[in-house]
This record gives structure tokens, sequence and C-alpha cells, in this order.
């Protein structure tokens, strides 16, 4: 892991302190609609780098379980005793479950079983949290 590519970028980590305000659509008890405040997602997330049994590598397969770099993320890092986030990410290629986070050098790694066809370097990528 310490060869990271030079194209690489550090992850941009910053939304997952951006909340929006919504009202949620279901009533409670006593009639009230409840707003919440939810996290902005980021839009055209990029795979920078791929790292598969301790080397780089352009692509995770169906099966393979690896760290994807991304270089924006709303998911919160494992840190201070607190557990990573978990969820799903989808590219036009594949999908994936995400089942850990951790920060590494200004990197934010997402560990992510492989489900569905394959996520490369360069895929742009949705990511949904786990509630």
């Amino acid at each position: 892991m310490d060869r990271l590519r030079a194209d690489a970028i550090s992850t941009d980590d910053s939304y997952k302190y951006s909340y929006k305000k919504e009202n949620l659509s279901f009533k409670y008890r006593y009639g009230v609609h409840k707003e919440a405040y939810v996290y902005e997602q980021p839009n055209d997330v990029e795979v920078t780098a791929i790292v598969y049994q301790d080397d780089l590598t352009d692509s995770l397969a169906s099966g393979q379980t690896g760290y994807i770099i991304l270089d924006k993320t709303h998911f919160y890092s494992e840190a201070g005793g607190q557990i990573g986030d978990r969820g799903q990410i989808f590219t036009q290629t594949g999908k994936g479950v995400v089942s850990d986070v951790q920060n590494y050098k200004n990197y934010i790694l997402h560990q992510v079983q492989v489900t569905e066809g394959q996520i490369n370097v360069k895929d742009v990528c949705n990511l949904v949290l786990d509630e």
C-alpha cells in the first residue's frame, strides 16, 4: 500500500459533514411531518486506485475483495473506537458491498467485495450508505 499511484489523489471526505434538511413523507402518531437531516451524497465519484492482495491493480472482478480509493466520499472511516460505515458501490460495469472503511495516509480505503461484474480504476460510481 505504500506504493499508491501518482494519479491516486487523497480522498475528499468532507461530504460526511454535509447535511441537508428534508421533510420525510411519513407521519408520526400525532399527524406531524418529521424533518430530518440527511447526508448530501457527492456526485461524479471516481475510483482513483484499487489495492488487491497488497498490490495495486486496475480492477476487481466479481468475488474478489480489495480496497478501493475514491476521489471523494461521504463514508466515515473507522476511528476512535467507532467502526467504519458500510454500504454499496455501483458503477457502469459492476457493483459491490462496502464492508469497512479505513483511513490510511489521507486516503480513505473502502473495503469492497465485488458482487457483480467488475469495478475499474477511473470508473465513475454511486455510493449508498447502509442505514
